[in-house]
């Protein structure tokens, strides 16, 4: 989780990095990366990315989750390859797109979480 004014600075300066880092895994391949995205990237994005990275520790996947702001997402979607949002997400973001509200809610919840864990374990 990145939160505070120099966690906010090292986002941006890594999201100008040219080219796509990638973080490698047991066995070889790469590991996906989230985004998790809220108007302030304060509480909304804190609470969906803490039950995501649950889940997904739950089930031994480490898997990097950025928080942003849904204004810094174009800038930071070109390296993720899912952004998970509460509010509406440009349509110009070339990343799989999925509602971080059920997640908020704890409505449909389960479901979402499955969405992501499959998504992760594609090839």
């Amino acid at each position: 989780m990145i939160t505070g004014a120099k966690e906010d600075a090292r986002v941006r300066s890594q999201s100008k990095a040219p080219g796509r880092q990638a973080f490698s895994k047991e066995g070889g391949g790469i590991i996906k990366r989230i985004i998790v995205a809220c108007g302030t990237a304060i509480a909304t994005s804190t609470h969906v990315a803490s039950k995501i990275k649950k889940a997904l520790e739950d089930r031994n996947l480490k898997v990097p989750i950025l928080q942003c702001r849904v204004s810094e997402i174009e800038g930071l979607a070109r390296d993720s390859d899912m952004v998970v949002a509460t509010t509406q997400v440009p349509s110009t973001v070339r990343a799989k797109v999925v509602s971080g509200l059920p997640i908020l809610l704890g409505r449909g919840d389960k479901e979402v979480i499955e969405e992501i864990i499959r998504f992760v374990l594609e090839k």
